[in-house]
This record gives C-alpha cells, structure tokens and sequence, in this order.
C-alpha cells in the first residue's frame, strides 16, 4: 500500500492540479456570475446581489 498517495475513494476524492479540491458548484455559480455579466447586467448591481446574498 502506497502511503504517499492514498486510493480514491468517495471519502477522498482526487485533488486537482495545483492541490486544491475543487467543487462544481462554486464554479458554476462564478460562471453564472460571469453570465450576467456578459448579458449586460451592471457591476453595481452584481455587487449588490453578490452582498445580499452574503458572499457565498
């Protein structure tokens, strides 16, 4: 059994490249942001939705 490089298992998923576990919901929701961004929707009011959801 290798001791460096424990098995994948569902309790421990593979990390990424750079060591960081990403999760496919934070990306999905900074593609969302970025969407309406692009659809023209002002930063101001990105801003404020991003504060009164509180920054999650």
């Amino acid at each position: 059994m290798d001791t460096l490089h424990p098995p994948e298992t569902p309790e421990n998923p593979p990390a990424s490249q750079n060591g960081r576990r990403t999760s496919r919901r934070s990306d999905a929701g900074k593609i969302g942001w970025i969407l309406l961004w692009l659809l023209g929707v002002p930063l101001p009011v990105l801003l404020i939705f991003f504060l009164l959801r509180g920054c999650t």
